[in-house]
C-alpha cells in the first residue's frame, strides 16, 4: 500500500505559505532582528551587523559527513553545512575556525538548497 503522507515542507510549498514567509523573511533583513541581537542592518543594501553576515548566507564548507552514529550517517554520511559568521560567539566552540573566520562563499537561497 502506497504511503499518502505528504511532508509538512512540501505542503508549505503547495499550499504558498512558504512563500509568504520567504517574503516576510527577505522584508526584516531590510532592519535584521532576525536572531536575539537585534542589531537592525539593512542587510539588503550591503551593510552587515554584528554577524557580518550581509544578504547572503556564507557556507565555509559542505560535504558528507560520516562522525556521527550509524543511523543517521547510514552509506553515504549524513549531510553537514557550515556557515561562517555566527553570531553566538560560545566559549568553546569547537568549529571556531569555519564558524567565526569569515572565510566562505556567499550563497543564494537557490544555491544553498542544491547544496
Amino acid at each position: 500500500m502506497a504511503s499518502s503522507y505528504i511532508p509538512v515542507y512540501i505542503k508549505t510549498h503547495q499550499s504558498g505559505i512558504l512563500k509568504d514567509r520567504v517574503s516576510l523573511l527577505k522584508e526584516r533583513l531590510r532592519s535584521c532582528d532576525l536572531c536575539p541581537r537585534r542589531c537592525y542592518a539593512n542587510r539588503l543594501s550591503g551593510e552587515s551587523g554584528y554577524c557580518n553576515t550581509g544578504e547572503f548566507a556564507v557556507v565555509s564548507s559542505c560535504m558528507p559527513h560520516f562522525g556521527e552514529e550509524s543511523p543517521l550517517v547510514g552509506r553515504h554520511g549524513s549531510g553537514t553545512i557550515f556557515f561562517t559568521h555566527c553570531n553566538l560567539l560560545c566559549l568553546f566552540c569547537q568549529n571556531f575556525d569555519i564558524s567565526h573566520g569569515g572565510n566562505g562563499k556567499a550563497v543564494t537561497d537557490r544555491q544553498l538548497a542544491e547544496i
